[in-house]
């Protein structure tokens, strides 16, 4: 009886750990749409994307825990993933679906109040979510579309939680700059498999050849984001929408510098395998991101 609390306790960190906590700053993509409306100072809009993010970050939980029970046999054999709750042993797996159905429904009972379109795009979300997991993860180039849509998904939703239109320019922002996350997130796989001498992993569709043609294509892509940037910033509608829209000319130097930090990161082999973990852990991320918003706000 005297071991149960410590017990419990390890219960409960490995449960915290197959939620994967860290990955909901994906979440605050959700804002992104308050903050290209300037309703920022709307207290009902930020409470709506508080409440969204809060939804999003219990499905994508639950996501993340059906993926892991999915690919449980996988991870088992990864050099690094075999440490997961799951394929640790940590977790069962009766506790696992359990918690999954918990943070589902939460999610639902949220997103119950919230505009009619939220709650599509938070079922579009997960069916995209499990077909990756089920299938699309294993063909090339598709999986990077994928990841790259559910990004853009999570910008979709903060739109429908205020009931605002999605803004063009943003929208094709996002279609350049997140299928290049994906592909770096890809790149540091392999290159990590090279680096080890590894195997690429069982439900992968790539070899190890391919690492330098996902660097070219991620690259590329970053440039055009970039490029979108600056289109924007000379466009007739920043004009109209911002008393200096010429400070936003800054963005795009700014988004060059983080991306390109990132891929050095990446070709150097000192990036983690979750270019999320990196991020975090870097703190020249949380200066341009300030920098960014500052810019903008300066702007405005």
């Amino acid at each position: 009886m005297m071991h149960q609390p410590r017990i419990n306790c390890k219960l409960a960190a490995a449960l915290l750990r197959l939620m994967r906590p860290h990955h909901c700053v994906k979440n605050l993509l959700l804002l992104v749409p308050l903050l290209t409306s300037h309703r920022f100072n709307d207290a009902l809009a930020l409470a709506n994307e508080l409440r969204a993010i809060v939804a999003m970050c219990l499905i994508s939980s639950a996501v993340y825990i059906v993926n892991d029970l999915l690919d449980l046999h996988s991870d088992r054999m990864h050099r690094t993933k075999r440490f997961r709750p799951l394929a640790s042993g940590a977790v069962s797996r009766r506790a696992a679906m359990i918690l999954a159905i918990v943070l589902t429904l939460s999610a639902g009972l949220l997103a119950r109040p919230m505009p009619s379109s939220f709650s599509h795009w938070l079922i579009a979300y997960c069916a995209i979510a499990i077909t990756y997991s089920l299938w699309l993860k294993r063909r090339p180039v598709i999986d990077v579309l994928a990841l790259a849509t559910l990004y853009t998904v999570r910008v979709l939703l903060g739109a429908a939680a205020i009931a605002v239109p999605l803004s063009e320019w943003l929208l094709v922002f996002a279609l350049t700059l997140f299928p290049g996350l994906a592909l770096l997130k890809r790149y540091v796989e392999l290159n990590d498999a090279v680096r080890t001498a590894a195997d690429v992993g069982p439900g992968r569709g790539y070899r190890l050849s391919d690492r330098r043609t996902i660097g070219r294509f991620g690259v590329a892509s970053g440039c055009l984001a970039t490029l979108v940037l600056v289109f924007y910033a000379n466009s007739a509608a920043v004009a109209i929408n911002y008393s200096a829209p010429w400070l936003l000319w800054a963005l795009a130097p700014l988004l060059t510098f983080w991306l390109g930090r990132a891929w050095f990161a990446a070709f150097r082999s000192k990036m983690h395998d979750d270019p999320i973990v990196y991020a975090l852990r870097d703190p020249a991320s949380y200066v341009v991101v300030t920098a960014m918003v500052g810019v903008t706000w300066f702007a405005l």
